[in-house]
C-alpha cells in the first residue's frame, strides 16, 4: 500500500508537468537509453528501459503520443543493436526484428493508455452525482476548499448559494420517486446551464444543491441567482407537478472558520426563507399535475454576508 500511494503521488505530480516538457523529457530518455545501450556490452542490453518513455508518453500525453514513442523506441532499439560493433545481423532479419520490437512497445503503450482511461473513469465516477451528472458532495468540498484558500490569500470575493426543493418528500409521496428523480435532474440541468464557466455546481445529497460563485460579490451574485431562478423556474415548469424551491446566499468573510461554517450560513439563509414563507401563511392547496409555482429565497441574503470580503477582514 505505501508503494502504491507513493506511485500515485509521483504520477499526480507528473500530470501537472506541461506536456511539451514531458515530450522533451521522453525524447531525451529515448536518446540517452540508446546511447548508453550502444556503449554497453551486447550481453547487457539496456533497450528494455525504453518502456519508461513509452509509459510516460502514453500516460501523460495520450494514445497517439504513446504509439509514436513506441515506434521511436523500437527503431532506437533496432539501431542500437544493428550498429553495435559486436553484432552482425542479416538485412532480411531487420524487418522482422523491427516488427517484433514495435509490437512489444505498442502493446505496452495500449495497456498504459487503457489503464489511464480506467483510472480517470473511476476518478470521475467517484466525484460525480450519478443521477444529475453534477459534482457530488466529495468533489464539491474539494473545489470549495480550493476556492476558499484562494479567497483567503487574495481577498477575492466568494459567494455560496444553497438551494433545495420545497416539500420534496411530498413530491415523492404524491407522484412517486421516479417523478422526484425527474425533478432533481431538471433542477441540476437548469443550474448547470445558468451559471458561469468558473462557477461550481453540485448536488450535495437528496434535494440539496449548492453553487459556488468565485470572484462575485453579494450584489453580483444576487443578479446571477436571479438568472438561476428564472432558468430553474423554466426547467421545472416543463414538469407536470407544482414545484417550489428556496435559495439562501452567503458571502465568504474572514469570520468563517471554514467550509462547514460557510455552508451553515447559506443553509440558515435558505431556512429563513422557508420560515418566512410559512409565517406569511402559504395556504395554497397541495400541488396538482399540470401546474407550476416556483418560489425562491433570493431576497433573503443573510445580513452577516451582505458586504464584500476584504483581505484581512475579520
Amino acid at each position: 500500500m505505501p508503494l502504491r500511494r507513493g506511485s500515485a503521488r509521483v504520477l499526480g505530480r507528473l500530470e501537472g508537468v506541461p506536456k511539451p516538457v514531458v515530450a522533451a523529457g521522453a525524447v531525451l530518455l529515448v536518446a540517452g537509453i540508446a546511447i548508453l545501450d550502444w556503449f554497453t556490452p551486447i550481453q547487457l542490453s539496456l533497450a528494455v528501459f525504453h518502456v519508461i518513455p513509452v509509459f510516460l508518453a502514453a500516460w501523460l500525453l495520450g494514445r497517439r503520443a504513446g504509439l509514436a514513442f513506441a515506434t521511436v523506441a523500437a527503431v532506437s532499439w533496432l539501431l542500437a543493436d544493428a550498429l553495435h560493433p559486436e553484432v552482425t545481423t542479416a538485412l532480411r532479419l531487420l524487418a522482422w526484428d523491427l516488427a517484433t520490437k514495435v509490437l512489444f512497445f505498442v502493446v505496452i503503450s495500449e495497456l498504459v493508455h487503457a489503464l489511464r482511461k480506467a483510472r480517470d473513469l473511476v476518478h470521475d465516477e467517484a466525484r460525480t452525482d450519478e443521477l444529475t451528472g453534477l459534482l457530488n458532495r466529495r468533489a464539491f468540498y474539494e473545489r470549495a476548499e480550493e476556492e476558499i484558500g484562494w479567497a483567503r490569500r487574495s481577498g477575492a470575493p466568494l459567494v455560496l448559494a444553497y438551494l433545495d426543493v420545497d416539500d420534496f418528500k411530498g413530491v415523492n409521496d404524491r407522484f412517486g420517486h421516479e417523478t422526484g428523480d425527474l425533478v432533481l435532474v431538471a433542477l441540476g440541468r437548469a443550474l448547470s446551464r445558468s451559471v458561469r464557466a468558473a462557477d461550481v455546481v453540485a448536488r450535495l445529497g437528496g434535494d440539496e444543491f449548492a453553487v459556488l460563485f468565485p470572484d462575485a460579490d453579494a450584489e453580483a451574485t444576487t443578479a446571477l441567482a436571479a438568472q438561476l431562478e428564472t432558468a430553474v423556474a423554466r426547467e421545472l415548469g416543463t414538469l407536470e407537478v407544482t414545484i417550489g424551491f428556496s435559495i439562501g446566499l452567503a458571502s465568504w468573510t474572514a469570520s468563517f472558520e471554514g467550509l462547514d461554517d460557510f455552508l451553515r450560513s447559506a443553509d440558515s439563509g435558505m431556512y429563513r426563507v422557508k420560515s418566512r414563507r410559512k409565517g406569511e401563511g402559504d395556504d395554497s392547496p397541495p400541488p396538482d399535475p399540470g401546474s407550476s409555482r416556483v418560489t425562491d429565497g433570493l431576497s433573503d441574503v443573510p445580513s452577516r454576508t451582505a458586504s464584500r470580503p476584504r483581505r484581512g477582514a475579520g
